[in-house]
């Protein structure tokens, strides 16, 4: 989903005339994946965000989109769950602290509805079941504090 994203990014911009610089920033467990996207006119730049230090390597930006998350293959492995979908919105939401931030959310903060009650819907108290569902509240929290620090608001999208 990050790299179709940076690629409409990219050929947004382009379309409307206006100068923006695309980076993308991930592991890249497809080694092909960088040289693709510079192609399009994508920097990236690879990086683990859970390894200590790298923060200080990426430049500032005003704008964020946040789209790392851990949600299959929880079972077992709910300490990289929660460092990935709660301790790195944390670090991310702190270094970015004077940027706009949009973050990928979901559905699963919501309690399980039956099909006949409808659908969650924002006003739905958040209630959520097990591990991801739980840490990636714990996303949506950690984002919300920079609201309370005073810069600008971050953005949620299910």
């Amino acid at each position: 989903m990050g790299p179709s994203l940076a690629r409409l990014a990219r050929r947004a911009a382009d379309r409307a005339g206006i100068h923006k610089h695309v980076i993308a920033v991930a592991r890249f467990t497809n080694d092909k994946l960088p040289s693709e996207l510079a192609k399009e006119g994508i920097e990236t730049i690879a990086c683990d965000l859970l390894e200590p230090g790298k923060f200080a390597k990426l430049p500032d930006i005003p704008n964020v989109i946040f789209m790392a998350a851990r949600k299959f293959g929880t079972a077992g492995g709910e300490h990289l769950t929660w460092a990935m979908n709660t301790y790195l919105p944390g670090l991310v939401a702190e270094r970015y602290s004077n940027s706009r931030i949009v973050a990928f959310s979901t559905g699963n903060v919501y309690p399980l509805r039956k099909v006949a009650e409808g659908g969650a819907s924002e006003m739905t108290a958040v209630a959520p079941i097990g591990e991801y569902a739980q840490s990636a509240l714990g996303r949506e929290r950690m984002f919300g504090m920079d609201r309370r620090a005073g810069g600008p608001p971050s953005r949620f999208c299910a």
